[in-house]
């Protein structure tokens, strides 16, 4: 029962980092029916980042997607790239978008509320890694 749940949120992992490349990518390139749904003022907030967010961002997604392959690879660098992904998208969201540039009024109380769900999640995901990683399969 622990291998089928070890693969089911590994995958799991994996799908919400990769899913995380697209959305950043979809969202910083203004691709109009990805983006219909968010608010406009919202989504030209988020295109206007300077540089280092965006680039934070990207780091990020980058890190959390590379952390997610190493958790299906069994390495031991799983728990250290996923617990950096999770820190750096809290970062990104409280550092800079909460207290930096008013994201409160950009975000609205919905954007609070996912964007919030989301950070909490990446963690869980993060102690998820650092549980598994101490089975003895893992690759050192």
């Amino acid at each position: 029962m622990k291998t089928i749940v070890f693969w089911v949120i590994s995958i799991f992992t994996l799908v919400f980092w990769a899913f995380s490349i697209v959305d950043m990518v979809m969202t910083l390139s203004g691709n109009e029916a990805y983006l219909k749904d968010f608010p406009p003022q919202m989504i030209i907030w988020i295109q206007d980042f300077p540089l280092w967010r965006k680039v934070l961002w990207g780091l990020t997604v980058l890190i959390g997607t590379l952390g997610s392959i190493s958790l299906i690879l069994r390495r031991a660098s799983a728990p250290f790239l996923l617990w950096s992904a999770a820190l750096l998208m809290l970062l990104g969201f409280v550092g800079h978008d909460i207290f930096l540039a008013n994201g409160i009024k950009y975000y609205g109380q919905i954007g609070i509320i996912s964007s919030s769900v989301l950070i909490g999640l990446a963690f869980v995901l993060a102690i998820h890694a650092s549980f598994a990683a101490r089975r003895k399969s893992y690759k050192r």
